[in-house]
């Protein structure tokens, strides 16, 4: 009996023996695990902190972010108010400057056309005063120059003379014609109105007196031919008296184309007057 108990205790032990040494095992790798777990704590504990320290300034830039933002609003309002302002005060500037210069223009527009006419006129009444003065001396030199010997014109002085209107009749109905061209050009570009305009009344103003100085031109020419003719030939008084109606005639023909010539001139300048004060 004492021999089978003590087997049993023997076994009792062993298996005592045997889970013990598989707790302590089991044990001794827990250890192990909870070893390197604690080993890896410090790192955990790193990490943990540079996170957090992430995180603090991830909030701080967001509430910057969003302070920055209301701020930036803040300005873009103001400075859409004050851009507005601006364009307002730029238009009423403009407003300002146009309405001014509109009147100036018009102004200057009726001044340079008031002056304009009125210098056409006095250069057309001047122009008047002048061919009844070149009238009055081709009349004298005429009446006075037939009772001293003279010579009948010639079929080529007469030829001459008709010439020399016709050409001049010619240039002044070119020259109308020219100015009512301009004048419909004008009308169609109404935006260069102003420019053309003055361009037009200096042309007016410029062609009054070429025009006088042809018509002086043109008497001093006959004149010329009749002192010419009478320095060239002497003719006694009987011839005179013979000749005395054929010279009269022609003189009257030569009056009689000079009138026309400067009836001529009178409406070229009425018509210039009228475009103008049109």
């Amino acid at each position: 009996m004492a021999n089978k108990q003590s087997k049993i205790d023997e076994l009792v032990s062993q298996d005592a023996v045997s889970s013990l040494n598989e707790q302590i095992s089991k044990l001794v790798a827990e250890n192990d695990k909870l070893r390197r777990e604690n080993a890896e704590i410090p790192g955990l504990r790193r990490e943990k902190d540079l996170l957090m320290a992430r995180i603090i300034e991830l909030e701080r830039l967001t509430k910057e972010s969003a302070e920055n933002e209301k701020r930036s609003r803040i300005e873009n309002s103001e400075l859409k108010s004050r851009v507005t302002k601006s364009e307002r005060d730029i238009e009423e500037i403009k407003q300002k400057k146009i309405t001014p210069n509109i009147s100036e223009l018009h102004a200057d527009i009726s001044i340079e056309s008031d002056t304009s006419a009125s210098d056409i006129t006095d250069n057309a009444t001047n122009s008047d005063e002048h061919q009844e003065e070149m009238k009055s001396q081709v009349s004298n030199s005429h009446s006075t120059e037939l009772s001293v010997c003279i010579k009948p014109k010639s079929s080529e002085d007469k030829e001459m003379d008709d010439f020399l209107v016709e050409r001049h009749n010619e240039q002044i109905l070119n020259e109308i014609k020219e100015r009512n061209r301009e004048k419909n050009l004008q009308c169609e570009s109404p935006t260069e109105n102003s420019p053309k305009k003055d361009t037009y009344i200096s042309n007016i103003k410029s062609s009054i007196y070429p025009e006088q100085k042809k018509e002086q031109g043109l008497i001093q020419e006959i004149s010329t031919s009749i002192k010419d003719q009478n320095n060239i030939t002497e003719i006694s008084q009987n011839n005179v008296r013979q000749n005395h109606v054929t010279e009269i005639a022609s003189d009257q023909d030569i009056i009689c184309l000079y009138q026309n010539a400067c009836d001529a001139e009178k409406d070229a300048i009425k018509a210039n007057q009228e475009e103008i004060l049109c």
